[in-house]
């Protein structure tokens, strides 16, 4: 037979376990809680790079639950360097930022270290070129990350068969 009052322990339990659940509700992390991820990239001057760029990480993005903002900088007018310059003062800008070869040791203050980014590069493809470590490993740490386009890396764009 079912009781219609309930004992002071269990209504201490379901009070502990609402407490407990209102408390940890908001730190839950679900496949649609990532949030959102602002890019500023390199606008590309061969006609559909971008499109191609912009698919990519858009598809990342609804893989990851994740929404994603780009914003394509032409470097016409050093305006990629004024953006980066402005959003490192301000410090508040893009999440993710495509700095071209030297601009990492121009603001190695202002990068955090992607040391666990790059060492999963390696580890999947192998060691750099020794240009990327004098380019991007500053301080001891990673501040930059390589990529094919606008980076030190540039054998991995390479066609050694054509040679």
């Amino acid at each position: 037979m079912i009781s219609k009052y309930q004992s002071r322990r269990r209504v201490l339990q379901y009070s502990v376990a609402t407490g407990v659940a209102m408390i940890a509700a908001p730190y839950i992390k679900t496949a649609r809680s990532a949030g959102k991820l602002s890019l500023g990239v390199w606008d590309h001057w061969v006609p559909g790079v971008n499109d191609v760029l912009q698919k990519i990480c858009e598809d990342w993005g609804s893989a990851n639950g994740v929404e994603v903002n780009m914003d394509f900088i032409t470097s016409i007018g050093n305006k990629l360097l004024l953006t980066a310059q402005a959003e490192s003062r301000a410090k508040t800008g893009h999440d993710v930022y495509s700095l071209p070869v030297y601009y990492p040791s121009m603001f190695r203050r202002s990068l955090e270290p992607v040391d666990d980014v790059v060492t999963d590069i390696i580890s999947a493809y192998g060691p750099l070129a020794q240009s990327a470590y004098f380019l991007a490993q500053l301080d001891g740490v990673w501040r930059a990350a390589p990529s094919p386009t606008a980076s030190p890396n540039l054998a991995s764009v390479s066609r050694l068969d054509l040679y």
